[in-house]
């Protein structure tokens, strides 16, 4: 309300903040060159963002991390890799990673 949003403008910002090792800020660099806001689309930076962030033990760049593996997004894909990641975020809480590793298991379990 009453701020324009200034992608580019963000992304300095989150850029300083990158500098200070701050996680949230690697994984919302990772975001915005996954999805090219303020920044241009790329995979791999937006995978070694994602990365910088999952080894801080940020659980939504660990899930992120996870699918960017499962998909060969800016990475080799990669199943074991995901699953790692999928794992991490589980343990540290992240309801949705803990899903998808139910659903892996059931899917496991009905073959």
């Amino acid at each position: 309300h009453g701020v324009e949003r200034d992608f580019q403008e963000a992304a300095k910002w989150w850029r300083k903040a990158a500098e200070q090792n701050l996680p949230f800020a690697h994984y919302s660099l990772g975001v915005m060159y996954l999805s090219a806001q303020g920044v241009e689309k790329d995979y791999k930076t937006a995978f070694d963002y994602m990365t910088t962030a999952a080894e801080q033990n940020l659980p939504v760049a660990q899930y992120q991390l996870a699918s960017m593996y499962s998909k060969g997004i800016g990475v080799k894909e990669n199943d074991q890799d995901a699953v790692r990641w999928l794992n991490a975020a589980a343990e540290n809480g992240f309801e949705p990673a803990k899903e998808q590793l139910a659903n892996i298991k059931k899917q496991k379990d009905s073959k």
